[in-house]
């Protein structure tokens, strides 16, 4: 299965060391030191669906260059999304690896979005200069996953103050799990759809796909722990798919 996964796994990591290399650029000199990223910071497991994000952009037929940078993309907006849950529901989830205090939860969460919007930024200029984007990518990038990540920010800041009432299943189904995560899986292909409009294979096809997936995990999660439900679930059936087809091929 190794064989199957490794170049998967190369690339994702060339996308992750990118992300980090522009934070480093970033708080270079900021009073802030970000420490180099461990072996489990490009693990499969702790990027599983960075990795299911990065595969859909092979399926559409992307080049290889653009897909690191595509998965350093999403881990900007990975960033973004982890640091405002963390804020919301009083936690730490890791994004980036600093001297902070490790009790000063909300800040470092302040900070891991600021510095992935930032990086957001850098990384299109460097898509720019190496004429991967137009300049112009770069401002309606900024704009376009602000809008992709709002809609879900919304329904999030509807539940702060509790619910009011108990919705049926139906409405939850219809009107809450789209916005708060369905959504959130099609996020990835904001920047993409953008700058390759005219040239995507498969386009609603993946979108859905991701959509669905995004359903069925935050259903999993409403009823269970999702690490003990959730990813076995998927491993399980792409494992059934890569028996059939070969991951990179």
């Amino acid at each position: 299965m190794q064989d199957f996964y490794s170049p998967l796994q190369e690339e994702l990591q060339e996308g992750l060391m990118l992300y980090w290399s522009c934070a480093n650029e970033i708080l270079d000199t900021s009073g802030v030191k970000l420490y180099k990223p461990s072996e489990d910071y490009f693990s499969l497991e702790n990027n599983f669906f960075s990795a299911l994000f990065l595969y859909s952009y092979f399926r559409a037929g992307f080049s290889k260059s653009k897909r690191i940078f595509f998965a350093a993309i999403n881990q900007c907006l990975r960033g973004m999304v982890t640091g405002c849950d963390n804020i919301l529901d009083n936690e730490y989830k890791k994004t980036l690896d600093t001297d902070l205090p490790v009790n000063a939860a909300k800040f470092r969460s302040i900070l891991d979005i600021m510095v992935s919007d930032r990086i957001l930024v850098t990384i299109m200029h460097k898509g720019y200069q190496e004429g991967l984007f137009s300049f112009d990518h770069i401002l309606q990038a900024n704009t376009a996953s602000l809008k992709a990540l709002l809609k879900s920010g919304v329904q999030e800041a509807s539940e702060e103050k509790g619910a009011g009432r108990i919705l049926k299943p139906e409405d939850v189904l219809c009107n809450v799990h789209p916005l708060k995560t369905g959504i959130l899986f099609q996020a990835p292909w904001v920047i993409p759809e953008l700058i390759e409009n005219k040239n995507l294979k498969f386009l609603s096809e993946i979108k859905n796909g991701l959509f669905q997936i995004g359903m069925g995990c935050q259903i999993l999660d409403d009823i269970d722990d999702p690490d003990q439900v959730i990813i076995p679930f998927i491993e399980k059936q792409m494992s059934k798919f890569i028996q059939k087809k070969p991951l990179y091929s």
